[in-house]
């Protein structure tokens, strides 16, 4: 899902990305702001993100994120979209 609203109401608050193919490991993730300032990042294995910049809460906005992956054969794959924070 590309849409998500952490508002504390238990529905929706993180942005979750599960990779599912038992060949492919995460090696980073890295979210940035419209400006190109990085503002999440984490090699973590599901990737979940709570909508903040540290402890602060991010305004709502498109955000752009990319994946670098590893397959089982040694390749490396990015991978990028977008994911939007609603409030």
């Amino acid at each position: 899902m590309n849409v998500f609203s952490p508002n504390g109401d238990n529905v929706n608050d993180e942005w979750v990305v599960h990779i599912t193919n038992p060949n492919v490991t995460v090696v980073k993730c890295s979210v940035f702001d419209r400006w190109g300032d990085l503002v999440f990042l984490t090699a973590d294995s599901p990737i979940v993100w709570d909508g903040k910049y540290g402890e602060k809460e991010l305004n709502p906005a498109v955000y752009v994120y990319v994946l670098q992956l590893e397959m089982q054969n040694g390749e490396t794959r990015v991978e990028s979209g977008s994911v939007t924070l609603m409030r």
